[in-house]
């Protein structure tokens, strides 16, 4: 879902040289391996999967991509007074995607802060996925093209651990039910995970 739903995204804004260099955070290593592994469409030699025990041995940090993967706590790592992250000139990212998790690092950094939050993720570029959940919501909500286009895309839907969609996940679910006369939407699921 979220993963798909990014690389998406992301590989429409590379292909249409939009955006050049994107950063992609993750909160465990292996969700960010995972998403390194997803994103097979693009050139092995654009992504590049930035590890602290790397860039300590090189002494540098990566510069040789387009699709930089890592987990906040890795670019957050380094030394106390000049972090990793630190290193990349202000602007050189030109798109990021953040998980919930990270973004939870974000609004505590800034004390819960809303308009101060905003402020940073405008600045910074990044994109967490409730946003893309929402855009793509918005999407469905107004855009008759892009309706169209997933009517001639979409046959059926499985959607796995059902009992975890939130709000916007139905609604999403609901809408492209409401758009796609011959949409058939399975649900898996079991609330108490005994299956």
């Amino acid at each position: 879902g979220k993963t798909y739903t990014a690389f998406q995204i992301i590989y429409r804004l590379w292909k249409s040289k939009t955006k050049k260099r994107i950063l992609f955070l993750a909160d465990r290593n292996i969700l960010a391996d995972q998403a390194f592994n997803s994103f097979s469409a693009f050139p092995e030699d654009a992504m590049v999967r930035i590890k602290p025990n790397e860039i300590k041995k090189s002494g540098r940090i990566p510069t040789n991509g387009s699709l930089f993967f890592t987990i906040f706590q890795s670019f957050m790592s380094g030394d106390k007074n000049d972090p990793y992250f630190g290193q990349y000139p202000r602007e050189y990212f030109d798109f990021i995607i953040i998980d919930d998790l990270e973004l939870k690092d974000i609004e505590s950094e800034f004390n819960n802060d809303e308009e101060s939050i905003n402020h940073y993720i405008k600045e910074n570029k990044i994109l967490t996925f409730d946003m893309i959940i929402a855009m793509f919501l918005n999407t469905i909500k107004n855009n008759t093209n892009f309706q169209e286009f997933l009517s001639e895309k979409l046959d059926e839907i499985v959607v796995d651990e059902a009992q975890d969609l939130d709000k916007l996940q139905y609604e999403i679910l609901y809408l492209l039910y409401k758009h796609i006369s011959h949409l058939k939407l399975f649900f898996v699921g079991d609330p108490r995970q005994n299956i």
